[in-house]
């Protein structure tokens, strides 16, 4: 993540702040994105390059797991709630950045 003070982005001249927002946010994402893919794909080459394993979790067994941790995404998003902000949005939300849409 990286973060930026609304204020001191507010002070920035027109031209500095065209050149923030064309290298941050969905810019920002989709290069750090290609990152962890790229990396990803070489640690999976490796592990098969030196006769590991590499599986797939069955879509029953992802359920399962995905059911096993739901509490912890309901005390986040309460928590996130009582701070003032839209928790069950913002889980959505990862889940759907998480998802590819």
């Amino acid at each position: 993540m990286v973060l930026m003070n609304k204020q001191r982005y507010d002070s920035l001249p027109p031209d500095l702040k065209a050149i923030v927002d064309k290298h941050s946010g969905e810019a920002l994402v989709a290069r750090f994105g290609q990152v962890f893919d790229d990396e990803i794909e070489k640690v999976r080459a490796h592990i098969l390059e030196v006769g590991g394993v590499v599986e797939d979790i069955p879509a029953d067994e992802l359920v399962k797991m995905k059911q096993k941790t739901s509490a912890v995404e309901a005390e986040w998003i309460k928590e996130i709630t009582a701070r003032g902000h839209d928790g069950a949005a913002l889980a959505a939300a990862a889940r759907k950045i998480a998802e590819g849409k």
